[in-house]
């Protein structure tokens, strides 16, 4: 099991298309992180995997098949004392439509806001920024 205790940023990839996790899976663990995969519909499995392994960083999905968006993902993991901290990561394969979105879901706070969107079409390399990107701002605002 991967703690996000170890030495290098633990990322958590969720996704119900295993395949799909197995090339995320790769790619970031030869970029040097931590991945954990849960393959899942289920907003609840997210949840509970985050308060198990506590990853640095979740990235999943703006919308699950079944049960809650990844909005209210995001909400109860800000909302919960020992996961307020995980840095929250949408992909789609709806392009990069975060304003469209939020205006969606006003139920939001700004604390409840993910930390960043990406299209699941985009090359590693514009994953791999935003990754580093979200990472940053937490070791920025730990630091302080």
């Amino acid at each position: 099991m991967l703690l996000a205790t170890q030495s290098k940023p633990l990322i958590l990839v969720v996704d119900d298309d295993g395949a799909f996790l197995e090339i995320i899976s790769t790619q970031l663990d030869a970029a040097g992180f931590g991945v954990a995969l849960l393959q899942t519909e289920r907003a609840e499995d997210v949840i509970l995997e985050c308060e198990r392994i506590l990853p640095h960083l979740v990235l999943l999905d703006i919308y699950m098949p079944s049960g809650l968006s990844g909005f209210h993902i995001a909400m109860a993991l800000k909302q919960n004392y020992h996961t307020r901290t995980i840095k929250v990561l949408f992909w789609s394969t709806l392009g990069n439509v975060p304003q469209d979105l939020l205006r969606a879901h006003p139920e939001l706070k700004e604390e409840f806001k993910p930390d960043d969107f990406v299209d699941k079409g985009v090359d590693f390399e514009m994953l791999l920024d935003k990754i580093k990107r979200v990472l940053s701002s937490e070791l920025t605002s730990v630091n302080v």
